[in-house]
C-alpha cells in the first residue's frame, strides 16, 4: 500500500479489521449482483471441497514436503485459493453442473447467499493464516470470523440457506409430455 493511502488509513484510525469487513461488505454486495443465486452453489461447493482436501489430506503436507516449504505456515492458504480456483473451473465445465447457472434468482437470495459465501471464505482464510498475522485483529473480530462459534456459523449459515430457500423452480423431468 503506498505510504500516503496507509497514512490517510491511519489518520481514520482504521484497523485491519475495518478494512476487512469493508472488503466483506463491497465484494458481497458486488458478488451477489454478478453471480446469482444458483452459480453461488457451485462456489460454494468449490469451498467446501478445498477446505476439506488442505486441512485433511496427507498429500498436502507431503507435498510440501518434497518441495521444501514445510516451514512456511501460510501456505495452506496458498494450496486452499489453488484447489478452489481448480475445482471451481472443472465443476463450471462440469456437464453434470451446467443447468445450475441458468436462474439467477431473486436479487435477495443472491445477497444472502454471496454474503454468506464471502464470510465463509473470509473465516476459511483467516483460519488458514498463522496465528502471528491474525494476532493483530481485534478480539470480536477474531471471535466473529475465527471462534469455535463463528467458524461454525460461517460453515453451516451457506448449508442452511441452500435448504431454506431450496430451489424455487418446478421441473418436470418427463419427455412423455
Amino acid at each position: 500500500m503506498p505510504p500516503s493511502v496507509s497514512a490517510w488509513l491511519s489518520s481514520l484510525g482504521a484497523s485491519w479489521d475495518l478494512l476487512i469487513l469493508a472488503a466483506f461488505a463491497i465484494v458481497g454486495v458486488a458478488y451477489g449482483i454478478y453471480a446469482g443465486r444458483d452459480r453461488s452453489i457451485v462456489i460454494l461447493i468449490s469451498t467446501y471441497v478445498s477446505l476439506a482436501v488442505v486441512t485433511n489430506a496427507p498429500a498436502v503436507g507431503m507435498l510440501d514436503r518434497a518441495f521444501g516449504l514445510s516451514s512456511n505456515e501460510s501456505l495452506r492458504l496458498v494450496w486452499f485459493l489453488g484447489l478452489f480456483f481448480t475445482i471451481f473451473f472443472i465443476l463450471w465445465n462440469s456437464p453434470a453442473l451446467k443447468n445450475l447457472g441458468a436462474s439467477r434468482g431473486a436479487m435477495w437470495e443472491s445477497f444472502l447467499f454471496s454474503l454468506c459465501q464471502v464470510g465463509l471464505t473470509v473465516s476459511i482464510a483467516l483460519f488458514l493464516l498463522p496465528s502471528e498475522v491474525t494476532a493483530a485483529l481485534s478480539p470480536a473480530f477474531r471471535q466473529i470470523f475465527m471462534g469455535e462459534e463463528g467458524r461454525s456459523i460461517w460453515l453451516i449459515l451457506p448449508i442452511f440457506l441452500l435448504f431454506a430457500v431450496g430451489r424455487g423452480d418446478t421441473y418436470d423431468f418427463d419427455d412423455d409430455e
